[in-house]
């Protein structure tokens, strides 16, 4: 443990509501670039997996999305990529979601004392 205590945790940075808001804009965007990026590499396994319409996604959705050995035609490490994907972008849709509701929420001229993981996760 250094001086600063285990990897600053005992440190408080005081950061005003209007400058989390900021900060947390471009949280939101980057994580809404991410979903993007989630999505053509999601358009790219079910291409791969053979599905190619809604119907042909529809049909194989659970046994995609199932862990369990799957009866879906695409190769299992299609399905791992795909499951990964989708896990990705649900808890980046709920990141996003609560990042969104802390933006919207906010008080603006109040100051809070933001721990260093907060720090960094802002960006500050």
């Amino acid at each position: 443990m250094g001086y600063y205590g285990n990897e600053f945790k005992e440190l408080h940075f005081p950061k005003t509501g209007k400058e989390i808001e900021e900060k947390g804009k471009a949280k939101i965007g980057e994580l809404k670039a991410k979903l993007v990026d989630r999505e053509k590499a999601l358009k790219a396994q079910l291409t791969e997996a053979g599905l190619t319409d809604t119907m042909d996604i529809l049909l194989n959705i659970d046994d995609l999305l199932n862990e369990a050995v799957s009866s879906a035609n695409a190769p299992s490490d299609v399905k791992v990529r795909i499951q990964n994907i989708v896990r990705h972008v649900r808890d980046e849709k709920a990141e996003l979601e609560r990042v969104e509701i802390m933006v919207r929420n906010i008080p603006r001229e109040e100051t809070f004392n933001l721990s260093f993981d907060a720090l960094i996760y802002f960006g500050f």
